[in-house]
């Protein structure tokens, strides 16, 4: 059981997480001989070019992408961009990273994503090379509705609502649950709902009353379960 906040509901299933690096090399060049630069301008002068094209295999890619149940899905962000040398802006560099995280569904692999985003862009920017590597941190991965811990699991919040969880659909979080699904333990996560400080966006806010519900939902959950296996 993983004690999380996330959305109103018992998560049964969560996507994977992929790290995708897309890696654009040409000659460095000193800024003072620009007209010689390759591609013109250099490498950062088509930094736009390279963030559309990337956005576009993006819609595309989400596109051909659904999960049967609706649970979860895929998505896909460019979460940072390095190029070039602060000591020494007097080069256009000769590199260009761009870093993204991938959400993924059952049976995304990282070979796949990595030759479907190569293909994409090779020869995109004339006169560069381009490189993807794709790492697979975890895989998605779904717990059986009728496994002990969702059994319990509902059991113990229908008790406490008055009702059965309520459905989650199009979920994009993958965390712990992800993880040890992936080593074959049958895992359930659950939480209050945060709210935004007003303050200081960067934390989150809970009100005590829905830690104290949710901590006797967890000893309820613990307890039902302990009672089944020993």
């Amino acid at each position: 059981m993983v004690a999380k906040a996330g959305p109103d509901g018992i998560l049964l299933a969560e996507p994977g997480a992929m790290f995708v690096r897309v890696r654009f090399t040409a000659p460095f060049v000193p800024v003072l001989a620009r007209a010689t630069a390759t591609p013109d301008g250099g490498l950062l002068a088509h930094l736009g070019t390279a963030v559309h094209a990337v956005e576009q295999w993006r819609a595309d890619h989400l596109a051909a992408r659904a999960d049967p149940t609706g649970a979860i899905a895929a998505e896909v962000g460019i979460g940072a961009v390095a190029g070039g040398l602060p000591g020494k802006p007097d080069l256009l560099p000769g590199r260009l990273d761009l870093h993204l995280y991938v959400v993924t569904l059952p049976g995304d692999d990282a070979s796949s994503v990595a030759d479907e985003l190569r293909g994409r862009l090779d020869g995109l920017i004339p006169g560069t090379a381009v490189e993807v590597d794709a790492h697979l941190d975890h895989p998605a991965g779904a717990t059986p509705p009728e496994s002990p811990i969702a059994r319990h699991a509902v059991a113990a919040w229908t008790v406490r609502h008055g009702a059965p969880p309520p459905a989650i659909t199009g979920w994009k979080g993958s965390t712990d649950g992800a993880a040890l699904r992936a080593y074959g333990v049958d895992t359930v996560r659950l939480g209050p709902a945060p709210r935004r400080d007003l303050d200081d966006p960067r934390r989150d806010v809970f009100a005590v009353a829905d830690l104290v519900t949710y901590a006797d939902l967890y000893a309820d959950i613990a307890q039902r379960y302990a009672g089944t296996s020993l």
